[in-house]
């Protein structure tokens, strides 16, 4: 599912953000956040592929390769989400009149 995900990302280009956003609005119009979120399925879904292969046959080498996968993608995935945060607020703040 998140093979088949990546390959929707990229082919669709999935996930532009709008230009009101802080940060990733400067990039609404480009390929840098579809090939971003790409990437980031991508090592999520080469990892869950690696691991079960790695597991039969007790092969270290898969294991790792799962193990780093995981470690970029997871690494990735923290501060995608952090400035998703901090951007979805100034999405809010520039494109609502009041608050109240």
């Amino acid at each position: 599912m998140m093979a088949s995900l990546t390959a929707a990302i990229l082919y669709y280009q999935l996930g532009h953000a709008p230009p009101q956003e802080t940060v990733s609005g400067h990039f609404s119009q480009s390929w840098a956040e579809p090939s971003f979120l790409g990437l980031l399925w991508g090592l999520t879904s080469l990892g869950a592929l690696l691991l079960p292969t790695g597991l039969v046959k007790w092969n270290r080498k898969v294991l790792m390769g799962a193990t780093i996968c995981w470690g970029i993608a997871g690494a990735l995935f923290v501060l995608f989400s952090a400035m998703n945060y901090f951007t979805h607020i100034g999405l809010l703040m520039n494109t609502s009149d009041s608050f109240f």
